[in-house]
């Protein structure tokens, strides 16, 4: 994958900084649904896109997203879908879709 640099704080419209986590990113981010897969999610990243929308439902998507993600950690963002009428129902979904698809331990930050 082609290595994207990118000025802190960004100098152009295409990246901005998300604030609660300071970092960097592509303002379009990619989704992993409507029938995209894991190749969409390489030759996207390819294209410069590190912020990343993912949900337990987006199955296709998710070792594409695990993969571009692998090698260059901190410069990616992953947000995760999630519902829940009350505050325990949200945590317990990210949480569910934690344990379905990640092997290793992520730093959750909710807001």
């Amino acid at each position: 994958m082609t290595e994207q640099k990118v000025s802190f704080p960004p100098t152009d419209f295409s990246h901005t900084v998300l604030p609660v986590v300071n970092k960097t990113v592509f303002r379009m981010g990619v989704a992993g649904n409507y029938g995209i897969d894991s190749t969409d999610i390489k030759w996207a990243a390819d294209q410069g896109a590190n912020y990343w929308v993912w949900g337990r439902g987006f199955g296709k998507v998710t070792d594409g997203i695990k993969e571009v993600i692998k090698p260059d950690r901190e410069n990616h963002v992953v947000a995760m879908l999630g519902w829940g009428y009350f505050g325990w129902q949200v945590r317990r979904s990210v949480e569910n879709a934690l344990r379905k698809r990640c092997n290793e331990t992520r730093t959750i930050r909710t807001g």
